[in-house]
């Protein structure tokens, strides 16, 4: 899995893997970060991004952690109770 961070202050936000696009906010500098994309203003941003992307939040405390659209997996730790949460958009089949 490939590390993700912020492009402000470099602090870890996720790590991933797998062709998916992430929002997210920086738990230290608080800047909104698409850290998959290349140029920040190209895609779905916002208000539009959320309307369509799925929404992951802590198994610990049931806060927002971060939305992402596509098919891969993420993990992240929650800023609030520490918790590492995983997820996987897409099921394991065994052939």
């Amino acid at each position: 899995m490939e590390d993700y961070r912020c492009l402000n202050c470099k602090t870890l936000l996720y790590k991933a893997a797998g062709d998916i696009d992430v929002e997210i906010i920086c738990p230290k500098c608080r800047r909104v970060n698409y850290p998959n994309r290349g140029d920040q203003g190209v895609g779905l941003r916002g208000i539009d991004f959320f309307n369509k992307a799925r929404q992951l939040s802590c198994n610990g405390c049931s806060r927002p952690l971060l939305s992402f659209m596509g098919v891969g997996f993420v993990e992240t730790k929650c800023r609030y109770c520490k918790t590492v949460v995983e997820y996987g958009s897409v099921k394991n089949v065994k052939s």
